[in-house]
């Protein structure tokens, strides 16, 4: 009984216990499943507290779009992201890098969006554009085949 106790509260306490866990995709991967890439400085940020039912509270964040890398955006956007392990540190005049999906205006660390330092923006920019214009040149280049019948090599002609 002692051990499982004592099993219980290093468990419930322990930094892994509280540490954010989402599947660690590739550049590529978040590249591809967002529907917009973009670069914005936060210009306003506010915690917000919900005052109906069991929520946590959250950041609310107003950016400046600087560049769009992928889809369309706004010039100016509303983001939001928790306060806990999986949200973004969110610092005024900061700049950051947002993998966004169509219709959520939430963002965590799981989603790639980040704070994007000036040295590494250029490089971080080419990769992305990069990574872009190899899908765009694979998907160009494959072509569907035509139906065949199940029992011979011709053509299907229905």
């Amino acid at each position: 009984m002692r051990i499982t106790i004592i099993w219980l509260f290093l468990g419930l306490f322990s930094s892994e216990a509280l540490a954010c866990r989402c599947a660690s995709w590739a550049l590529e991967d978040r590249v591809f499943k967002a529907d917009s890439i973009y670069i914005g400085t936060v210009t306003e940020a506010e915690i917000v507290n919900p005052k109906k039912g069991n929520k946590q509270k959250y950041v609310e964040a107003s950016l400046k779009v600087l560049e769009t890398l992928k889809g369309k955006t706004e010039k100016n956007t509303m983001l939001k992201t928790s306060l806990g392990s999986c949200g973004i540190k969110i610092q005024i005049a900061q700049k950051y890098l947002i993998f966004s999906r169509a219709g959520r205006d939430w963002i965590n660390t799981c989603s790639g969006s980040r704070v994007i330092y000036r040295k590494y923006e250029e490089e971080l920019k080419e990769l992305i554009n990069e990574i872009i214009k190899t899908r765009q040149t694979v998907e160009a280049r494959i072509t569907p085949a035509p139906p065949y019948s199940l029992l011979s090599d011709q053509p299907y002609r229905g």
